[in-house]
């Protein structure tokens, strides 16, 4: 391919520069971390089973083994730059024993700089500037870990319970549609479609991440999901659709006994709430 710098450094780390025009990969892996910085082009992604677009300014984070592709349309320049870093590489620069990306798109064009600026120093036919761009590297990926919602090893996976109890379902049912409630933040499941449920009064809140607020991801991830669904929104909103959850019956689980919501005295409904809707 015309326009690409490869190099390896040391004994396992790569990098990669790369101009194209109209260029497509097909559907590969690697066995190592692949974080790539997307300097110019619209890229289409295709990532297990998932499609997403990545603009220019974006970095994709891509973990060991997963299936990716794509590239941008015929004619369209491309130019991006890569790191290819094996997990006990990134994890030991860091000082921890494991990590992994929980998202494989960040919006960020200044990590994205970053990354570029590093890597065409680790390029350089001067020594001095490889090792000048080694020291970004090592700046970038801690930082980068601070934004990309990345998994530490001390946080308990929540993609393999979730992965068990659907090949568990899958095994027992011939079924033609799974719908993962509270799915977004499980990687591990394949997905075909992501619909993001919000409450219109409520909205995100005041924006951050658990502990200081409500969210289990950034706000950034909204803008890869495939709809906004606002629940009990008037009028559908700029980039979302409106829509009202409205209760029909009671169901007793056990029994399968459904009963009309009329069925309890309106005294009663004070010791009742909505799941993750107290209000």
């Amino acid at each position: 391919m015309a326009g690409l710098q490869h190099a390896r450094i040391g004994a396992s780390l790569e990098v990669a520069s790369a101009s194209l025009a109209g260029h497509r990969f097909e559907k590969h892996s690697h066995d190592e971390f692949v974080i790539s910085a997307n300097l110019c082009g619209l890229e289409d992604v295709w990532l297990d089973g998932r499609t997403f677009q990545a603009d220019s300014g974006d970095l994709t984070l891509y973990n060991p083994g997963q299936i990716q592709g794509g590239g941008v349309r015929d004619g369209q320049p491309w130019r991006f730059a890569s790191l290819y870093l094996p997990a006990a590489e990134l994890a030991s620069s860091l000082d921890l024993s494991s990590v992994e990306f929980d998202r494989p798109l960040l919006r960020n064009p200044a990590l994205g700089r970053e990354l570029a600026a590093s890597i065409e120093a680790l390029l350089a036919s001067d020594r001095f500037a490889r090792e000048r761009g080694e020291e970004r590297l090592l700046e970038f990926l801690g930082r980068l870990l601070a934004a990309s919602g990345t998994r530490l090893p001390q946080r308990a996976d929540p993609g393999r319970p979730a992965v068990a109890r659907l090949q568990a379902l899958l095994a027992e049912e011939q079924l033609d549609l799974v719908l993962c409630d509270d799915g977004l933040q499980h990687y591990r499941l394949a997905r075909d479609l992501e619909l993001v449920l919000i409450d219109a009064a409520r909205g995100l809140g005041n924006g951050r991440c658990l502990p200081a607020g409500p969210l289990r991801e950034p706000a950034e991830r909204l803008e890869s999901v495939d709809a906004l669904l606002y629940n009990g929104a008037d009028e559908d909103p700029d980039g979302g659709y409106a829509f009202r959850l409205q209760p029909t019956a009671l169901i007793n689980l056990q029994s399968g006994e459904r009963r009309p919501l009329e069925h309890f005295p309106a005294r009663s409904e004070e010791h009742t709430s909505e799941l993750q809707s107290p209000s």
